[in-house]
């Protein structure tokens, strides 16, 4: 890599900020630009903070916002202040996986990232990066597009700049005219006994149909949300959907008239006013199966979800899986 980029890469992250809204970013960017022409536009670099320490592979004309770590401030802010090891994240239109890797680093080898892209091209490109950093054990990627529902649908595929082909593009959809044909999912059929901590959402304009095909979902975990609107207004249909199944949500820095919104349930009900306690000195996956479903019932009565702890002395490995996909927390005395 040459030195100069090394050399930005190191600098502070509020300076690496003001030389990317600078001036000169556009005299930087054309000068960057001629380091791989050599090699073609799609390259394996390393990356700087957040990302320190880990590669990517993408393409050097419209990714360089990863490679110097100026890629969505508030996004990546965001991923790091919510999530912690041991978390369930999603990731539904992960692209070639920078918010992918963040999460992983965040959630650890006890969490779990699940991350959807439907575009072959940009899908190939998500794995190696996965591969690249050591992650196969943590993210599960899925080559499916998030949606109303689950089946087939049409996709088109975007680009930034009708002169550019943009082989790895950021910006498609689910287009009825599309040119491909996808496999495409509804948050609650893919999560239907599976617990989620985390959800980020960013598919270019059908963010509302995404988040109502996951009501079920925020009702049963209320995971925290990180929904990108496009068309940014306070009466957004997102943000009315939001409000319907009791979020409340805050707006982080513009982009265009694109605002990512930062959202969390009023209510997550699961406080120490609402807990279950299960003492046993061994514990198998069916008591953890039957505690759960105690926690159900105490939540169709109170209409609060409660938090649900074991404690015990061992726990095997089949039941210490699925704790972590039912949300029960476990001690070992």
């Amino acid at each position: 890599m040459n030195w100069l980029v090394r050399l930005g890469q190191r600098l502070p992250r509020s300076r690496r900020f003001a030389l990317a809204r600078s001036p000169i970013a556009p005299l930087l960017r054309r000068y960057f630009n001629r380091f791989y022409r050599r090699e073609g536009r799609i390259v394996v670099v390393e990356l700087a903070a957040p990302l320190e320490g880990h590669q990517m592979k993408l393409d050097w004309q419209t990714d360089k916002a990863f490679v110097f770590g100026t890629y969505e401030p508030d996004v990546v802010t965001a991923i790091q202040q919510h999530l912690r090891p041991g978390m369930i994240a999603v990731d539904c239109g992960a692209h070639i996986g920078y918010h992918t890797l963040l999460m992983a680093k965040c959630v650890g080898k006890t969490g779990k990232v699940y991350a959807f892209e439907p575009l072959p091209e940009n899908f190939s490109v998500l794995c190696e990066n996965i591969a690249l950093n050591g992650y196969e054990g943590i993210v599960i990627a899925e080559k499916k597009a998030v949606g109303a529902q689950t089946g087939r649908q049409r996709f088109r595929r975007g680009q930034w700049r009708p002169d550019d082909l943009d082989p790895l593009t950021s910006v498609s959809c689910l287009d009825p005219q599309g040119d491909l044909e996808v496999e495409v999912v509804a948050l609650d059929d893919y999560f239907a006994d599976r617990r989620v901590d985390f959800v980020k959402v960013d598919v270019e304009g059908a963010e509302a149909m995404v988040l109502e095909a996951a009501y079920g979902l925020l009702r049963r975990w209320a995971p925290i949300l990180l929904v990108s609107v496009h068309g940014f207004t306070p009466t957004h249909p997102v943000l009315a959907l939001l409000e319907s199944v009791g979020y409340e949500w805050a707006a982080l820095n513009e982009w265009g008239s694109e605002r990512h919104v930062l959202a969390s349930a009023k209510e997550r009900g699961m406080d120490d006013r609402h807990i279950l306690v299960q003492i046993s000195s061994s514990a198998i996956r069916g008591e953890v199966a039957a505690f759960y479903r105690i926690g159900q019932l105490y939540e169709q009565v109170h209409h609060v979800k409660p938090r649900l702890l074991l404690v015990t002395v061992f726990l095997d490995n089949r039941a210490k899986e699925l704790a972590q996909q039912l949300g029960v927390e476990v001690r070992i005395a």
